[in-house]
């Protein structure tokens, strides 16, 4: 049997862009309760494009079913972006952390929460700086 519909495909599927919150796993969005709140939106053989929120991954999913609560979507396509960086020394007393997007990545003291530096695009840029000055204080 050979194709007897085709059309572009603009016309036929919705991709959709997400931001989960910060520290939201993927394993989460594939719940079919996480969809809940747009499930009217969602029509079976959507697409759903997901940027994690602090930038630590990307995914593409497909809206495989959709319900009045709920929405059955697979992930199509999942990249954790960014190298990870070790620290030079163990049990140091600072830590990269997300500070929220306009502050970005930032390198906090564990003890009273003192920003040492912030507004790093990206998390290995705020390890980079951190491994520098812990070097740069042991010499």
């Amino acid at each position: 049997m050979k194709p007897t519909k085709l059309h572009p495909a603009e016309h036929a599927v919705i991709v959709y862009s997400h931001t989960p919150e910060v520290g939201v796993p993927l394993e989460e969005l594939l719940k079919p309760d996480y969809w809940t709140h747009v499930c009217p939106q969602l029509r079976q053989g959507y697409r759903i494009e997901v940027l994690a929120g602090d930038g630590s991954w990307w995914a593409m999913l497909l809206v495989r079913a959709v319900g009045r609560h709920e929405a059955m979507v697979q992930a199509l396509s999942h990249v954790v972006l960014g190298e990870v960086v070790e620290p030079v020394v163990q049990d140091i007393p600072y830590e990269v952390r997300w500070r929220g997007p306009a502050k970005k990545f930032g390198v906090v003291r564990k003890t009273d929460g003192e920003v040492m530096k912030d507004e790093f695009p990206v998390r290995e840029h705020a390890a980079k700086w951190l491994n520098n000055h812990i070097q740069s204080m042991a010499r």
